[in-house]
């Protein structure tokens, strides 16, 4: 008895010691799994000062390079056939802080509102010249601002309307006085108005990013973008532009699409950061030109297209509610043409992820609250509303 009491002590020592041996084995596995993943995910760009403004310089490879975001779908909204107010146009939507859909509709010439679950609300504005009626409103500028409101412009009238969340219209303000088009526009808290003017003279095309007051006096020009000479007869795509967004704390981020750094400024469009990222030229296939003449051959337009060799370095730039900054490039995912890849940079400016995203209609994301929102079209080009869970492994 004594000598298997013994044994079955000695059979339990070894266990004890194997136990013991394995989770010593396993913590040495884990912590070298943690250490390995924090060199492969270690940032190889630089920060530094220059003359008071910070300067954030990146690699071409980002910070992460294993799967770190997907998508799970979570709302459709749109009709082929159906009820009228599910079925759409040329659209450009908007969401407010609880969730709730703004869609504006520039051939019905009206904006419906859906709630999250994506029942529709009500319908604002309508086709006519009188206060609070629109002509035709482009896409864009339109926004819900700051204030909590409505933004619409309105080209054919001359004028920007404002409305409500729940549909009251409540001023309007004319822009009679500004020469060039207001291709895009935002306000910010302050209620200042970050512009994005085009103008088209017969020789040139100008671009222009300015900052006006309240009552759209200009306060400040922040940059102006001359294109190409005029040529009759012939077009010249991919040529530079001017891209912004406007950030929840009023800082202005812009660049020009063809070169790869973004500029920060203050609430007094003073210049605080700068954010460059070294990358690789996408070169633009015969296939794609040869769907580009095809279109203009089916308009019925005479024209010689112009195609530089290569892309811009970035095709546009959004921005979500926690800092991050969605940079839109050129690259399409291998084998899924309608997937673009986009640039991730964290509040800081370090490019952190690459992902792929698929191509909207309108060119429109809006990621807000870990959702992201857009606007999608089936094979026949019908538009849907899109909205998607957002889900970050790091």
């Amino acid at each position: 008895m004594v000598v298997i009491m013994k044994n079955k002590i000695k059979i339990v020592s070894i266990v004890i010691s194997l136990s013991a041996f394995s989770v010593a084995l396993l913590i040495s596995v884990f912590f070298l799994f943690v250490s390995c993943q924090k060199q492969k995910a270690e940032w190889k760009g630089t920060i530094e000062e220059e003359n008071g403004v910070i300067v954030v310089k990146n690699p071409k490879e980002p910070m992460y390079d294993d799967v770190v975001f997907s998508l799970e779908e979570e709302l459709s909204i749109g009709e082929k056939e159906g009820g009228e107010k599910y079925m759409f146009n040329r659209i450009v939507i908007d969401v407010d802080d609880d969730g709730n859909l703004y869609i504006l509709d520039n051939i019905a010439i009206e904006i419906r509102v859906f709630d999250k679950y994506g029942n529709y609300l009500y319908s604002i504005g309508q086709k006519g010249q009188g206060p609070g009626e629109m002509q035709r409103p482009s896409l864009p500028p339109f926004q819900i601002t700051p204030q909590n409101e409505i933004l619409v412009s309105d080209p054919p009238t001359r004028r920007i309307i404002f409305y409500s969340l729940q549909g009251d219209y409540l001023r309007q303000i004319s822009t009679a006085s500004i020469r060039g088009i207001f291709y895009l526009l935002k306000i910010d808290s302050k209620g200042n108005f970050i512009v994005e003017l085009l103008y088209a003279p017969v020789f040139e095309i100008k671009q222009e990013l300015k900052m006006f007051d309240s009552e759209l006096s200009p306060i400040v020009s922040l940059k102006t973008l001359k294109g190409e000479p005029h040529q009759p007869g012939v077009i010249r795509l991919f040529g530079p532009s001017i891209s912004f967004i406007l950030t929840q704390d009023n800082k202005i981020i812009w660049g020009t699409s063809n070169k790869y750094e973004f500029y920060i400024l203050n609430s007094n469009a003073k210049v605080i950061k700068m954010i460059y990222k070294d990358y690789d030229r996408v070169e633009i296939p015969e296939k794609y030109k040869e769907r580009i003449k095809e279109r203009y051959r089916r308009a019925g337009r005479k024209v010689k297209i112009h195609f530089p060799k290569h892309f811009p370095a970035f095709n546009d730039m959004y921005i979500d509610d926690e800092g991050r900054l969605f940079v839109q490039t050129y690259e399409r995912v291998k084998d899924k043409e309608q997937y673009y890849y986009f640039d991730v940079f964290d509040p800081i400016g370090k490019y952190i992820a690459k992902i792929p995203i698929k191509a909207g209609r309108t060119r429109q994301y809006i990621w807000k609250k870990n959702k992201l929102y857009t606007v999608e079209v089936d094979e026949e080009g019908y538009p849907f509303i899109k909205r998607y869970k957002v889900i970050w492994e790091i």
